[in-house]
């Protein structure tokens, strides 16, 4: 990681866009911006995306479980229809996040070629994996794909992952978790 002031940003930002190395700009000694990659800037929206998720979820399903062992105390002004309507409600919550799986990302690393796409999105769709967002940007032979996934099962995404490390042409997949796997291996 690098730290520069803000002037020298200035003069030198179009030479370190094309660098793409993590960059604090620091002004007066303090931290006022960060400059990432636009991979790294993806996955941290997404991880926030996951985490304001996850946390908005906990504390539903942690009312739900509190309002079904009889505590409503925290419900004020309803009657017991609406308080049956929000018990059904939180319930249908549940049961749709449990049915909907786990936002998986997977970077990949291939060549630039013909139909390569086609054949990265068949494996899945053979898993009847959802995508939720795809990203692809190449540099001459080669391109960098990011593909947002929703798996129910995570050993689908082994699987996949399996299927495409062998693919030709495919040199890198990593997990959003950070975990490689290169081809061949």
């Amino acid at each position: 990681m690098k730290y520069v002031s803000v002037s020298d940003a200035r003069k030198h930002f179009p030479r370190m866009v094309g660098q793409v190395e993590r960059t604090i700009v620091l002004r007066n000694n303090e931290p006022v911006a960060a400059i990432v990659g636009f991979q790294d800037f993806q996955a941290l929206v997404a991880a926030q995306v996951r985490e304001r998720d996850l946390e908005s979820f906990a504390r539903l399903v942690e009312k739900h479980r509190q309002v079904q062992a009889g505590d409503r105390s925290d419900l004020i002004d309803f009657s017991e229809g609406d308080v049956d309507d929000l018990l059904s409600l939180a319930d249908r919550e549940v049961e749709k996040r449990s049915e909907a799986g786990s936002q998986v990302v997977l970077s990949l690393e291939t060549d630039n070629e013909p139909g390569l796409l086609a054949r990265i999105a068949n494996e899945f769709d053979a898993e009847k994996t959802r995508i939720t967002y795809f990203n692809s940007h190449s540099k001459g032979e080669r391109s960098l794909i990011e593909v947002g996934l929703l798996a129910q099962d995570l050993g689908k995404v082994e699987r996949i992952v399996g299927k495409l490390r062998g693919s030709p042409g495919v040199y890198r997949i990593e997990h959003g978790n950070g975990r490689t796997h290169k081809a061949g291996v």
